[in-house]
């Protein structure tokens, strides 16, 4: 049980000099003219180490206690608070480097590369995460991004029956997801996209008109064969020509 009340902290006016109100368990509020903040307390190698914790109000009490707690039982574990919040600030940096619109954009200038995607292809491509993806999961770091923001940015196309977009963009989004394993942006374990994800249903199969009488097929062939236009055109039906005979 602390010292502290929130009535207390809020009562509680800045003098001329600044002054710290004991919580108790290393837990200080420094109160000054300019705010109030947490300060943990303790010594190291003979010297007072003061480690802060967040602003008074907006870091409760509750939440410094919280913040105190942790960094004692980090303590009675034998870890340097001030290396492990060294290596905290430094994952968020690289997280905040990793967020999921950065790499997507990366993997398709990799993609428009070592792939020869045409501009415009490319272009396409992140066009689709651009209006169905960025917007709710884009500057998050793509190893905080949980399996059902990915589900709900597919349904959200889908459910306007852009079933065959939705594909798209859930192949856009493996590829992300893989090329971030690719490059360490994220562990193997994290990937967890896959062509089932979302629960996407496949296309229907269109059927295109085809002529299949063998009569009329014949007449087809002739009238090929007695085309008089371009030279492109006619190297173009008889390749027409050519792959109907290699289906009979």
């Amino acid at each position: 049980m602390g010292l502290l009340s929130e009535t207390q902290i809020k009562a509680t006016k800045p003098g001329p000099k600044e002054f710290f109100l004991n919580d108790g368990d290393n837990l200080f509020l420094r109160v000054r003219s300019s705010g109030k903040a947490w300060i943990y307390r303790y010594d190291k190698d003979g010297k007072t180490v003061k480690l802060g914790l967040g602003p008074y109000p907006a870091v409760t009490l509750a939440q410094a206690r919280g913040k105190a707690y942790e960094a004692s039982s980090l303590r009675a574990g034998g870890q340097d608070l001030k290396e492990v919040r060294r290596q905290r600030e430094e994952q968020e940096r690289v997280a905040a480097m990793n967020t999921f619109a950065l790499l997507a954009r990366a993997w398709v200038a990799s993609a428009k590369k070592d792939r020869q995607w045409s501009s415009g292809y490319a272009d396409k491509v992140i066009r689709h995460l651009e209006i169905h993806v960025f917007p709710w999961i884009g500057d998050r770091p793509i190893e905080k991004i949980a399996p059902t923001e990915i589900v709900r940015c597919l349904h959200r196309i889908k459910d306007r029956g852009n079933l065959e977009t939705a594909q798209r963009v859930r192949e856009a989004v493996q590829h992300v997801y893989q090329y971030a394993v690719d490059v360490g942006a994220l562990e193997p374990a994290g990937n967890f996209v896959n062509k089932n994800t979302g629960g996407l249903s496949a296309p229907r199969s269109r059927h295109y008109a085809a002529i299949t009488d063998p009569v009329q097929l014949g007449q087809l062939l002739r009238n090929i064969r007695s085309y008089n236009g371009s030279f492109i055109t006619r190297c173009a039906l008889r390749l027409c020509q050519g792959a109907a005979g290699a289906g009979s």
